[in-house]
């Protein structure tokens, strides 16, 4: 019969000797010297790829502000809350091209069958979400700018974004998840420095280990902050990282482990804080798991599903452009401040393939080795007349498990395949216009510009350096 302290076992509970520092390291260092080696390689290739990629997405994000022009909006400036950083005002007074028959172009741009719009048009809404190869007249295909020559009757709505309606772009992802992961693999290095015999002495952190440490703790702190505004009131504010469990959960695996069990000075000597720590640490990645796997689901949305603009009805009057409506009726109409996907040409879209393949694998990781305690113990015991009892196999587990390590191996190699997927977004992003999403209320000729997100909204100053951090801390 199965004792019932053998369900609680804790790795905690098999450290009596703190003062001589006698704690299991890991992961093991394996027997043979290629063995070792290939450890050591692995980590240091995650290292340098993971550093170069991290360094190159913030290259790519600062050239984004500095390489771009701001001389064509402000946005302190009053026309800022008709155009957004578009092109809009300077297409709108374009001509229409000879050939076009603006006629052709309003129909078939109201009867559009555009599956994934399609709950747009139900509610009387148009769409052009497209930066080319837009339908103008019969076969003809044309651009943004020269679609929206032929609306410039409609009414401009003044709108005010909020901070949701930037939607989440791809250098945002690279940046949280690389930073996150490099930390990561950063103390896997330090605990098989350790279990090598080469790491700190015991009772004591490195300074890099505790900056690591000093990261992920703001990171997370930062993280359910988000969590809160965005709970509070989701049409305003964005959504928390995906992968925020995997620090949480990271730490309640390497805290049984030398040398972090013993080189933070608040769990030293204390294996009730100790266990109380570690179960704490990953009933937080539980719950952010749950949040992180509810969000994926809005990675592939084609649309805000809810309003992300503010109607400024007091400036409708004075906005350029004709309505037969009253200002009441069109800032009523809460689809025409939804925001679609815009969809570029070439790239643009978010780079939810790597993310996806971050999130499974370390998933598998974390759930499958303790899965098969039970598998395994059930197993030995039906086909061999020894027992051993379920202490026996949860220490087995303690031991060799891949946990943390892997995991941040593995995600890192899912991060660089997520950068390799979106070279053609980078490749193409610097050619791109202002461009961006615009919605139509056809019963009341108004329309609504969404912000562009041509250079990852890093042109709006408008929240800037908080979705800088955001960024940064994988928040």
């Amino acid at each position: 019969m199965i004792r019932r302290e053998e369900f609680f076992y804790d790795a905690s509970d098999a450290y009596p000797a703190y003062d001589e520092c006698e704690f299991p390291k890991y992961p093991r260092r394996p027997h043979s010297t290629s063995g070792h080696y290939f450890i050591w390689a692995a980590i240091w290739s995650c290292l340098i790829a993971l550093t170069g990629f991290y360094i190159t997405s913030l290259v790519i994000a600062i050239l984004g502000v500095i390489t771009t022009d701001n001389d064509g909006f402000n946005t302190g400036a009053p026309d800022y809350t008709l155009y957004k950083n578009t092109r809009f005002e300077s297409c709108i007074n374009t001509p229409p091209e000879p050939y076009y028959n603006c006629t052709s172009v309003l129909e078939d741009f109201r009867n559009l069958e555009q599956t994934v719009f399609r709950q747009f048009q139900d509610h009387g809404i148009g769409i052009l979400a497209a930066a080319e190869h837009i339908p103008v007249y019969n076969d003809t295909e044309g651009t943004w700018c020269e679609a929206l020559s032929c609306f410039n009757n409609f009414k401009v709505v003044p709108s005010k974004p909020r901070e949701s309606a930037l939607w989440q772009v791809t250098i945002a992802d690279w940046l949280s998840a690389a930073g996150t992961l490099l930390v990561a693999v950063w103390h896997t290095r330090t605990v098989y420095k350790a279990s090598a015999g080469s790491g700190p002495e015991c009772g004591r952190l490195a300074w890099d280990d505790w900056l690591g440490i000093i990261y992920d703790t703001a990171s997370l702190v930062w993280w359910w902050v988000g969590f809160g505004w965005w709970t509070g009131d989701q049409t305003r504010y964005s959504r928390p990282s995906v992968l925020g469990w995997l620090s949480p959960w990271k730490y309640s695996d390497f805290l049984a482990y030398h040398p972090f069990v013993c080189g933070i000075p608040l769990l030293r000597n204390r294996p009730a804080t100790l266990r109380f720590t570690r179960w704490t640490l990953r009933v937080i990645a539980i719950v952010q798991w749950i949040v992180g796997a509810h969000l994926f689901s809005s990675l592939h949305a084609d649309s805000s599903g809810h309003p992300v603009y503010d109607c400024l009805a007091s400036q409708i009057q004075d906005a350029p452009g004709f309505t037969p409506c009253a200002a009441q009726q069109i800032c009523s109409k809460d689809w025409l401040f939804y925001s679609p996907r815009f969809h570029w040409a070439a790239g643009g879209g978010i780079a939810v393939e790597g993310l996806l393949a971050t999130f499974l694998t370390c998933t598998l990781i974390a759930i499958i080795p303790p899965l098969l305690i039970p598998i395994c113990m059930i197993t030995s015991n039906i086909l061999s007349s020894e027992y051993r009892s379920l202490s026996y196999w949860k220490k087995l587990y303690h031991d060799y498990h891949p946990g943390a390590p892997v995991a941040a191996a593995v995600g890192s190699i899912c991060v660089i395949v997520m950068a390799v997927l979106s070279i053609k977004d980078i490749r193409s992003e610097f050619q791109r216009e202002r461009d961006g999403a615009i919605t139509f209320y056809w019963e009341c000729t108004a329309l609504n510009v969404n912000v562009s997100p041509w250079r990852h909204y890093m042109d709006v100053n408008d929240g800037l350096a908080v979705r800088f951090a955001r960024m940064f801390f994988n928040s």
